[in-house]
């Protein structure tokens, strides 16, 4: 009985563990196969969130470029690149919805227009810029003036304010009309430059000091006082904390005393004047400057009803005086030496 049980047992285990095998193969060969259909990349939906995030990483160039190529595509008439010139000039366009560059999808034709699209508006704003600093240099300030604004209208309308030309360029602007008495125009340019400068490099850039020392000029002159006095502070900080050779913080410091008066911040005077008195800063005054500070001192002091302070500050001055003949500085290049 055993024996015969066991003859039925042993053919069933071994159909069994055939089955099981069999099974074993199908299933990971349905398990490698599942793996390989959802590995297989599946198209991007086109939401307005993918779209808008997208078009934020690939910018402005891409939205010209890709409209661009469209031109060429559907039309197969029009020059990508001499569209995208009249646009740099000034040419009004279509403005449409956001487009994205997916060069994969776009034939050959259409990214060849891309590339001429951006070396044509690249063109403009390099040449226009080369010949604005050439008519600058010659005093053609109006000349000058319409080519940087070619220059940077094309930069910005194409890079979408990317371009660390662009502020160079409102300097630039600034400057010419600053020189031509155009000070409101002025003020709105460098204002341009110093907030692209603070963009790119920070509000503590360095970049921001000429465009601060024009700034406050213009200001003054359509007395603006209070501004201006502002921005020639951050031109004195910038330039101390700088250490720049071509700025004299010595001098910066001097005007900033008497802006400051001007403006009755005796409190700020005050603080500027005890800083340029210390052990460390006096030594590097000549005595010119010296005697002009104390006298700016006295009337800072006397604005905060300090006249007893300002009384010895005005003595030291008359011994001072007596010392010895006094000395004219040489300011840097570049450095203001007379306060407005």
């Amino acid at each position: 009985m055993k024996n015969d049980f066991s003859m039925v047992v042993k053919p069933v285990g071994v159909a069994l563990a055939l089955s099981i095998c069999c099974c074993g193969v199908s299933l990971a060969q349905g398990m490698s196969e599942y793996a390989g259909v959802t590995s297989i990349p599946k198209p991007m939906p086109k939401t307005s969130g993918i779209a808008g995030g997208l078009n934020s990483i690939y910018g402005a160039p891409a939205k010209q470029m890709n409209n661009a190529a469209r031109s060429v595509s559907t039309s197969g008439k029009t020059s990508s690149s001499a569209t995208a010139v009249r646009t740099a000039q000034g040419a009004p366009s279509k403005k449409g919805k956001p487009a994205i560059i997916m060069s994969g999808d776009l034939p050959g034709s259409a990214i060849q227009a891309q590339r001429e699209a951006a070396l044509g508006v690249s063109k403009v704003a390099n040449e226009s810029y080369k010949a604005g600093l050439d008519a600058k240099s010659k005093g053609k300030l109006d000349e000058a003036e319409k080519d940087f604004r070619k220059s940077v209208n094309a930069r910005m309308q194409y890079w979408s304010e990317r371009d660390h030309k662009i502020p160079d360029i409102f300097v630039e602007l600034g400057e010419i009309n600053a020189t031509r008495g155009n000070d409101q125009k002025a003020v709105e340019d460098l204002q341009q430059a110093l907030a692209f400068y603070s963009k790119f490099h920070g509000p503590g850039s360095d970049h921001r000091l000429k465009p601060l020392l024009l700034l406050s000029e213009s200001q003054f002159k359509l007395g603006e006082k209070a501004k201006s006095y502002e921005s020639y502070k951050q031109a004195y900080q910038l330039a101390t904390r700088a250490k720049l050779d071509a700025y004299n913080p010595v001098v910066l410091r001097l005007n900033t005393v008497k802006k400051a008066i001007e403006v009755n911040k005796f409190r700020d005077a005050c603080e500027m004047c005890e800083i340029a008195m210390s052990n460390s800063e006096k030594p590097k005054m000549s005595q010119d400057q010296l005697l002009a500070l104390m006298s700016d001192y006295a009337t800072a002091l006397r604005g905060l009803n300090r006249t007893r302070d300002a009384e010895e500050i005005l003595a030291e001055a008359e011994k001072i005086k007596g010392s010895g003949p006094a000395s004219t500085p040489q300011p840097p290049a570049g450095s203001e030496t007379t306060a407005k």
